[in-house]
């Protein structure tokens, strides 16, 4: 890898961060422009699996999911860790790291606080206006005080770690 290379996967690793901070304090603020603003118009999206709730395949279907929601949340804290970039060519990135959740709901006390920990899997790719998110899925690992779709918990298990993992070989 040339000089010019590295240099151009560290400014692009930086700008896919920004991005994904970004869209975390958008959230936080419930501002779902700005959310929006990080993904390409025909984005794939898969928050709940098994269902067909939760699933979006443009922007706009996404901001019909972001809208309903947000609807009932008051007050929200996002932080991700654990992040791995990996670039699969000058132009594609997968992105996967986990997210901590918390999130005060209308009614609350009646209406308990979520908190949840999940995992983003995502693809990033090179647009004319910068690094665009194309896919986001989304799988939680446990929760408490759960939404409307019930406890959520072990999604994440017996799926790779990456695409080209086979999970068999990380279960030891």
């Amino acid at each position: 890898m040339s000089n010019d290379d590295i240099i151009r996967e560290l400014k692009d690793r930086e700008e896919i961060l920004a991005k994904k901070y970004r869209y975390c304090r958008a959230a936080d603020a419930l501002d779902h422009d700005v959310m929006l603003e990080s993904f390409t118009d025909d984005c794939q999206i898969d928050f709940y699996p098994d269902s067909d709730l939760g699933k979006a395949a443009s922007k706009d279907e996404l901001r019909v999911f972001f809208v309903e929601a947000q609807e009932p949340v008051l007050s929200s804290s996002h932080h991700i860790s654990n992040i791995d970039l990996r670039f699969v060519s000058a132009d594609v990135a997968t992105l996967h790291c986990y997210l901590y959740s918390w999130q005060r709901f209308r009614g609350y006390p009646e209406v308990g606080d979520c908190h949840r920990w999940a995992r983003y899997e995502e693809e990033w790719v090179r647009t004319d206006d910068g690094w665009l998110q194309r896919t986001l899925v989304y799988r939680v690992a446990g929760e408490l005080n759960g939404d409307a779709f019930g406890l959520r918990i072990g999604e994440i298990v017996n799926r790779p770690v990456w695409p080209d993992v086979d999970p068999a070989s990380v279960a030891n």
